[in-house]
């Protein structure tokens, strides 16, 4: 599992199969960051105490849904990740760019 820079996502692999990538933010408060949780192997709110299995499901809320995958694709070896509908994506790339629009 990895952590990505910018997009808030998990990167999840779960022996042989293909990775699966979940944005890191709670889906009832779409700007709630998600932490991993060694110890209990769940994405844990510390806000809110919801928290979610590694494939992406809801264990406890406040959370009414699990948790949003992103669309990826693999390109030249490297995994693209794309923000996936309704997960508040306006907010989370002016995240990226303190607050200030995207480049170009």
């Amino acid at each position: 599992m990895s952590r990505v820079d910018c997009i808030p996502a998990y990167v999840v692999r779960l022996g042989d199969a293909a990775p699966v990538v979940f944005l890191a933010r709670a889906p009832h408060l779409k700007n709630d960051p998600l932490e991993w949780n060694p110890s209990r192997k769940l994405f844990v709110s510390p806000a809110h105490g919801e928290s979610f299995d590694l494939r992406g499901r809801m264990v406890q809320g406040p959370a009414v849904h699990d948790l949003w995958q992103c669309p990826t694709n693999m390109v030249g070896g490297e995994l693209l990740i794309a923000l996936p509908e309704g997960a508040g994506s306006d907010a989370i790339i002016a995240s990226c760019y303190g607050g200030r629009p995207p480049p170009g």
